[in-house]
């Protein structure tokens, strides 16, 4: 990397070591409306401080579907105090959506009395209506209709960098616990971005199950990209990745995508598959988390290939994820959990679900039992759906959620599982978050997985000659180029990576657990029918005892 493009990256990032967290670069914080909200200067009302930064969208607050009718006195409050009112947010996803989100604008007939400059900003509307219902004169908002709203918070994918220009998120690779970026002079200097390798990997042999059913695991990321490893090739179009016939692991569910408030892109681009691979056209540099669910299905098919995979597309190829989308991606998961234990769907049933992202929150701990993400995810503990969630990549002990919903006293259900990384000799990797709510640790750095074939990004070799004047590979001499993944493979690093690893483990567990039930009931004299086994394993009660069981082996 050139020193002025090091110096342009690195400026592109502010931090406060106190905090242990690095804010997004400009352009992706105005690429997605979103901004950063800093204690220091936010205003603040008593009982519902910001502690710590987080960053939001700008415009939009989550509101639960209990609060909406109180809709028209928010909109009054929010009219005459800062001159903003609140919208539906436009349908974008086919069902109704679980999550509401009232999006802020300017009050198009402003009156003389109220504020001439009018700053959407979500926050300070958040703080306004939280400081009215605790104003004893206010007789239309109790703090019961405004504390359960929150920030449509933007959290990140946890891979580390990769190569590319200002739309990589995590680019800074922290020198100690505090979170302290400092990316050095040259993108390879501490060993951990992504690059394309060459080599061989036989596929893993699948074995039939003992006991009637694979576990599932969801994994809510990108999208898919063509690879021949994995048996996912372009549709008909020739545009788009899918799995083919012989893909057999690889699942995913249209309906469930479609009912999801998506990232917004192209009508004719399927959501559920990978995108473009540069946000930045211009430049032709790869996005920071082009490939990213590519390569976490891959780690999952190495480590335990038995399992299933459901495919999920919650995150832009910049690793920017919505709040609002994850939480929307987790309820419909539960709409399928709940179909397949009470209506004996096992086609529909999630054991596992993996995480590779996370964010901070401006409040910590304070308010979780409001928080829809936590609603959410606690939702699906409750029927032995197993969470495991990347810890993050800022070598910072400040809790970077869900990962740190692990840190939560024991309530019976399974626990979130937090992972960290850990480099190949088993030392902790240089850039992973770290602290009491990390409990889990697993390999995430330098690992080889697959990646989608067609990327091929705008950075040439640094150094080439052309003999014989030929256009033909072998008549050109050069060295490595780095964003060429024609291969299918790569290797990359990240608590994104580890986190996979772990959930395979505990899909593993949970085939084990399946098994010692299966032996339990041979030895009391019962043999079960197939169908009459795969009814009893998918249970609720069944389902959270192997869940407890798997996670207290992991």
């Amino acid at each position: 990397m050139k020193p002025d493009e090091a110096e342009r990256l690195s400026s592109a990032w502010t931090s406060d070591s106190s905090y242990g967290f690095t804010s997004l670069p400009t352009p992706v914080l105005a690429r997605h409306g979103a901004k950063m909200l800093d204690p220091s200067s936010a205003y603040q009302v008593d009982g519902f401080l910001a502690t710590g930064p987080t960053v939001y969208r700008t415009n939009e607050l989550l509101i639960p579907h209990g609060s909406l009718g109180k809709q028209a006195d928010m909109v009054e409050v929010l009219r005459n105090d800062l001159g903003l009112v609140m919208d539906e947010a436009p349908a974008d996803c086919r069902d109704a959506p679980l999550v509401f989100r009232g999006v802020l604008r300017p009050d198009p007939h402003p009156t003389a009395d109220r504020p001439t400059t009018v700053v959407t900003d979500a926050w300070r509307a958040l703080q306004k209506l939280r400081a009215t219902a605790k104003d004893p004169a206010n007789l239309t908002l109790s703090l019961a209709d405004v504390r359960p709203m929150g920030l449509n918070h933007v959290l990140v994918g946890a891979a580390m960098g990769g190569i590319g220009g200002g739309s990589e998120v995590l680019r800074g690779v922290p020198g100690a616990i505090g979170g302290n970026p400092n990316p050095g002079a040259e993108a390879d200097e501490v060993g951990y971005w992504r690059r394309p390798v060459a080599i061989r990997m036989a596929r893993p042999l699948r074995t039939a199950p003992t006991t009637g059913r694979r576990p599932v695991i969801a994994i809510l990321d990108t999208g898919l990209g063509e690879n021949g490893w994995l048996s996912v090739a372009k549709e008909a179009n020739g545009m788009f990745a899918a799995p083919s016939e012989d893909c057999t692991f690889v699942r995913v569910d249209g309906p469930l995508q479609d009912g999801i408030c998506t990232p917004a892109s192209p009508a004719s681009i399927p959501l559920y598959w990978e995108g473009s691979y540069t946000i930045e056209p211009l430049t032709g540099y790869l996005s920071s988390h082009t490939g990213h669910a590519t390569f976490v299905i891959g780690v999952v098919h190495q480590t335990e290939p038995n399992a299933d995979v459901l495919s999920i597309r919650v995150m832009y190829n910049d690793g920017v994820v919505y709040a609002h989308v994850l939480v929307q991606a987790l309820k419909k998961l539960l709409e399928r959990v709940v179909e397949a234990q009470e209506n004996n769907r096992p086609d529909l049933m999630v054991d596992v679900v993996s995480l590779s992202l996370g964010g901070y929150r401006e409040a910590g701990e304070r308010g979780a039992e409001y928080d829809q993400l936590t609603l959410a995810i606690d939702d699906l503990r409750a029927r032995g759906v197993v969470i495991v969630a990347a810890a993050g990549n800022y070598a910072s002990s400040r809790p970077f959620y869900p990962a740190a919903l692990a840190d939560r006293d024991d309530d019976g259900l399974p626990p979130v599982i937090s992972v960290g990384a850990c480099n190949p000799n088993g030392t902790k990797a240089f850039f992973s978050n770290d602290g009491r709510w990390v409990r889990c640790w697993a390999a995430g750095a330098a690992l080889i997985s697959s990646f989608p074939e067609t990327i091929n990004g705008s950075i040439r070799p640094r150094y080439q000659v052309t003999t014989n004047g030929g256009n033909e590979p072998l008549a050109i001499r050069e060295s490595l180029e780095s964003d060429d993944y024609s291969y299918g493979y790569a290797e990359w690093s990240g608590t994104s990576f580890a986190t996979p690893m772990v959930a395979a483990r505990i899909a593993t567990l949970l085939m084990k657990a399946d098994e010692a039930t299966v032996k339990q009931e041979e030895g009391l004299g019962v043999v079960l029918e197939r169908e009459d086994l795969v009814r009893r394993l998918l249970r609720k009660g069944a389902t959270l005892n192997r869940a407890n069981a798997a996670v207290q082996r992991l």
